[in-house]
């Protein structure tokens, strides 16, 4: 069933507002003043919507995957002219919060706005929902993060994500959707397991270990530079740099790698690949590569397996090709 109580009354700066309602398990209440509620404007409400699951919520919105937990959402809302600030914002899900404070003094332009976030035992797979992002970890995290949007529509990015499972840093510039011109981002990411990632690299399968994930992304005038990228765990050390014409299906990729395996045998059985035969010996390989029809052709590879090293190259292609 519907309720709903309040008061709408004019004062002398406006119309003030009392209002509280719930449907079924949902609950809001709503206080404050709207000076011109025509434009609107000399706005100044604080808020409080309470619910007994994120998964409905989510739900009514289109968010699919939420889980089924109750949730607060609360804050002050307040409008001046072009000054919009949200203060004490605060979402609460099941024992974790995520607190936001923001102003943007153009609104509805977001040029020269802030916003800083704190979260405290927040779930990262229900914070990635709400953003928009699948197969982030179902761990919990603290975050601590500042976005600010300059004038010229770049958004410079300060993000930590600390737990005991997983530890991430993002920072830089973010350019303007859709094209991200002058985008420039630097990414560390540690974990106790790299099968957590799984999803966020695409990869049906990674070990149970602990891992360390780091590198930087550049906007190029045509395209992508990934520098420094690398992936180490207790079997493998992958290292590789590379420019691409896009990051989503790329159709033009060149770059170079370094893989590093202190015992082959023990990593091929990590990542469930079996090595009849094989003996223990350490492997390294390095080589340029480009994007070529039907697969990458491979230059300038050198490479050890044990006291043995051989050079080569040719062309990789996917089996069946």
């Amino acid at each position: 069933a519907l309720a709903f109580r309040g008061r709408l009354a004019d004062a002398d700066s406006g119309v003030q507002i009392d209002a509280s309602g719930s449907l079924a398990d949902f609950s809001l209440q709503v206080n404050g003043r709207i000076a011109e509620p025509v434009t609107p404007d000399g706005i100044d409400l604080t808020f409080e919507l309470e619910g007994p699951s994120m998964a409905e919520a989510g739900a009514m919105f289109g968010v699919e995957g939420l889980k089924d937990v109750p949730y607060t959402l609360s804050g002050r809302v307040t409008r001046e002219g072009s000054l919009v600030v949200v203060e004490g914002g605060r979402l609460s899900v099941a024992e974790g919060h995520l607190s936001m404070d923001g102003r943007l003094p153009g609104f509805p332009a977001i040029d020269d706005g802030e916003v800083k976030v704190e979260g405290r035992g927040l779930n990262l797979s229900v914070l990635g929902l709400l953003l928009g992002i699948d197969g982030l970890p179902d761990v919990p995290a603290d975050i601590d993060g500042e976005l600010s949007v300059g004038p010229d529509g770049l958004e410079l990015v300060d993000l930590q994500i600390s737990g005991p499972q997983i530890n991430a840093v993002l920072n830089g510039v973010l350019g303007e959707f859709p094209e991200l011109r002058h985008t420039a981002l630097h990414a560390r990411l540690t974990g106790d397991s790299m099968s957590r990632i799984n999803p966020i690299l695409g990869v049906d399968y990674l070990p149970d270990e602990p891992f360390e994930l780091s590198g930087s992304l550049t906007a190029l005038a045509q395209g992508w530079r990934v520098e420094n990228a690398r992936l180490a765990s207790e079997h493998v050390e992958l290292e590789l740099g590379a420019e691409l014409d896009r990051l989503v299906d790329p159709q033009s990729v060149r770059g170079s790698v370094r893989l590093t395996v202190p015992d082959l045998p023990a990593t091929l059985a990590a990542y469930g690949l079996e090595s009849p035969g094989v003996k223990r010996a350490a492997f390294a390989v390095s080589g340029d590569a480009r994007m070529v029809q039907g697969g990458f052709e491979v230059s300038d590879m050198v490479g050890r397996l044990g006291g043995w090293e051989f050079t080569g190259g040719g062309l990789l292609s996917a089996a069946g090709d």
